[in-house]
């Protein structure tokens, strides 16, 4: 009942979306004679940039362009400044014709393509369901051949079927969701391709299966005659219907999503020798036969995830050498091996999470030493790190990322040969992290050990490190934070130490941290006494807001229907939050107290290194200014004296500007002084707000300055 209710309003929203569209693109046709459209009435038709298209902005995702797993809200974008990558506009982006079609229950097919612009680029098809099944050909949408973008659209529980009847080899990009694929038995496909062996052209086995895979090839090629079962026939009968995209010549990208493709053959990609990215998400594929994609090797990225896939073997995704993104996330499998992949020399990234693997055997990783970021864990099953020789051929991985984790420790064996890391994020159960845990890491700049438990950090993990910029400690179980942990980290920005059970700091960890940024400390059991003088106010009361990266696009004056996009780079700004101030939890009369508020109002701390330190500066600057004062005013009476001015006398407008230029650098250095001495008093956590000495001898220095300057 709330699946019928959810798709009822789908469909409402839909009909709704069209007619918006269809009233824009009848308003955009009165107005501008160049981008009218004739459009049938159950379509929407209009000049769209191409990579404004919901498929393109899919490659987009696909490529690591768009975090996928983020949301942008109303207030981080606004109609003026867009991302440019969810805008996707450049000045490469023409604009193509387009129509979105809603179908109709009892409609002609034909008739439906025929009333089309037969001029169309893109043709977006949606159904949502009816008491009538509809039937799509293939050859029936051969007739638009200015068509280069396909997307057919049913919904679940509807049944929508796409037959391959005809090979349509101008498209280049294509979107099935939720319909039912179906081939036929003499369609177009590769001559001879029963005798075609993928095998044949494939030659790598790993070195734990070398004999048994010579064996099994003799057996393979031994040509000898047999009479195979009926359900065998059956089943090379079936195979023969299957769906195949031979033919589709120019096919660049391929989406197919929960449309039933749970049994893959590499007939049904053969001869895409254009295609370069694929998704086949939601299609309950649990076993990925030996070579796969063999038809289309060409393949830059490819998602599998949101399968069932119970295991991989590396012949599966063989001769795959041009690949860049694989997408496994979502799946079934528990183990990795030397046995699961096949050469990848070209991958840059790996994503496996919700995979429920507990081991990573040795020399997995070995055929993928090109690897820049890798995704492993499960929320439920934890990934086994007690073993060496998990990643040790990864040696150009930049960011590895494992959501859960189990360990006894963390040392310099169980991340090793991970040399160019330069982010690490690992949650799970890690009780301890041992002494040069990443001594082997000089370029990590990202430390994440959220929630992992951990208890017990060595003084000398971070040996070895000096360009770290982030550390997250925070949601463990740390007591203390050990002397000298951080003495070496002079980049480090930011550090996280919120929900631990911290009871104090050492005395130096805001005075050895030149470059931090904010230090959140909340949630900890901070026993406050004056030792926290030293604390940062600006510092610990920050929060950060991260401004993505934007482009601010126009139309360009020339009318060349071109976007004009000027890039605006990220920006990262802390602002003061008293909201994240830390709280006292000990002496147990200010628990709950602001630890700032605490040392002023409650523990009435002396201060008295800072006051000493104010002091002995106003002392100083008093000697200073006297001086400075007393001899500026002397000069000028002695200059006086000795060459009067006569009544009559051409005013010395040289000497006067001389004068004016020794004031005003006197002035400068004056508020420079000021500043130094309120950034104390800031330092200090003193507050005040009766006029400071200084600014009143700078009132009376105002005073003479005018006097002696005047003519």
């Amino acid at each position: 009942m709330r699946l019928k209710h959810e798709l009822y309003w789908k469909n409402i929203s839909i009909c709704m979306i069209l007619l918006v569209l269809s009233e824009f693109g009848s308003i955009k046709g009165e107005t501008e004679d160049e981008y009218s459209i004739i459009c049938p009435n159950w379509c929407a038709c209009q000049y769209l940039h191409m990579n404004d298209l919901s498929v393109m902005r899919w490659i987009s995702g696909m490529t690591g362009k768009i975090p996928r797993f983020e949301t942008y809200t109303a207030e981080e974008t606004n109609d003026a400044i867009l991302d440019d990558e969810l805008s996707g506009r450049s000045e490469d982006n023409p604009l193509v014709k387009s129509a979105t079609c809603f179908l109709q229950q009892n409609m002609n097919i034909k008739d439906f393509i025929a009333s089309l612009p037969q001029d169309l680029q893109v043709l977006v098809i949606l159904y949502g369901g009816g008491t009538q099944n509809i039937t799509i050909h293939t050859s029936e949408i051969a007739s638009l051949e200015s068509l280069l973008t396909l997307e057919i659209r049913g919904s679940t529980g509807t049944d929508v079927q796409l037959v391959f009847d005809e090979p349509l080899s101008h498209i280049k990009h294509v979107n099935l969701e939720a319909l039912q694929l179906l081939g036929i038995e003499h369609a177009k496909r590769r001559p001879n391709y029963q005798s075609y062996n993928p095998s044949d052209y494939f030659d790598y086995v790993p070195e734990s299966e070398k004999t048994e895979y010579n064996v099994s090839l003799k057996i393979v090629q031994a040509k000898e005659v047999e009479i195979v079962p009926y359900e065998v026939y059956l089943m090379e009968k079936k195979r023969s219907k299957t769906v195949t995209f031979y033919g589709w010549d120019s096919l660049e990208v391929l989406r197919i999503h929960d449309c039933q493709l749970d049994e893959l053959y590499w007939e049904i990609f053969d001869g895409l020798e254009q295609l370069k990215h694929l998704s086949l998400e939601h299609n309950q594929i649990k076993i990925v036969p030996s070579f796969a994609f063999f038809g289309a090797m060409h393949i830059k990225t490819l998602s599998l995830a949101r399968n069932e896939i119970l295991d991989l073997n590396y012949r599966a995704l063989a001769g795959l050498l041009d690949l860049e993104e694989l997408d496994l996330s979502y799946n079934n499998m528990t183990k990795l091996s030397e046995l699961s992949f096949p050469p990848f020399p070209k991958l840059e990234t790996i994503d496996m999470r919700h995979n429920p693997i507990k081991f990573i055997f040795p020399m997995t990783f070995a055929v993928m030493n090109s690897t820049k970021i890798l995704f492993l864990g499960d929320e439920i099953t934890a990934l086994d790190l007690n073993h060496e020789d998990n990643f040790e051929q990864l040696t150009e991985l930049k960011e590895l990322k494992i959501t859960n984790v189990t360990a006894e420790s963390i040392n310099v064996e169980s991340l090793k040969g991970l040399v160019a890391l330069e982010k690490l994020t690992m949650k799970g159960k890690l009780k301890r992290v041992e002494f040069d845990a990443f001594s082997d890491k000089p370029n990590l700049k990202e430390l994440i050990l959220s929630e992992c438990s951990i208890q017990e950090i060595s003084m000398d993990t971070l040996f070895g490190i000096q360009s770290l910029e982030i550390i997250d400690l925070s949601k463990n179980m740390l007591e203390t934070i050990p002397h000298g942990l951080l003495d070496e980290q002079k980049s480090l920005k930011e550090i996280y130490l919120q929900d631990n059970y911290l009871t104090e700091l050492p005395n130096n960890f805001f005075s050895s941290l030149t470059s931090l940024k904010l230090a959140r400390l909340t949630n900890n059991r901070w026993k406050c006494s004056c030792s926290m003088i030293s604390w940062k106010q600006g510092i610990t009361n920050k929060v950060k807001i991260v401004k993505p990266s934007t482009s601010k696009c126009v139309v360009s004056e020339d009318n060349s229907k071109k976007m004009e996009c000027k890039r605006i780079e990220a920006t990262i700004d802390y602002i003061y939050d008293n909201k994240v101030s830390p709280r006292c939890s000990f002496p147990a009369d200010i628990d709950g107290r602001g630890v700032y508020y605490a040392l002023r109002k409650d523990l009435r701390c002396p201060f008295k290194k800072e006051k000493a330190k104010i002091k002995q500066k106003r002392i100083d600057e008093k000697k200073r200014l006297a001086n400075k004062m007393t001899k500026t005013y002397a000069d000028r009476l002695a200059s006086m004296n000795q060459h009067p001015l006569q009544p009559n006398e051409a005013y010395d407008h040289k000497k006067h500007q001389r004068q004016k230029v020794l004031f005003n650098s006197f002035h400068n250095k004056l508020s420079q002084s000021i500043m130094r001495e309120n950034s104390i008093k800031e330092y200090s956590g003193i507050r005040t707000f009766r006029k400071h000495p200084i600014l009143r001898e700078k009132d009376d220095l105002n005073k003479l300055k005018n006097d002696i300057l005047s003519p």
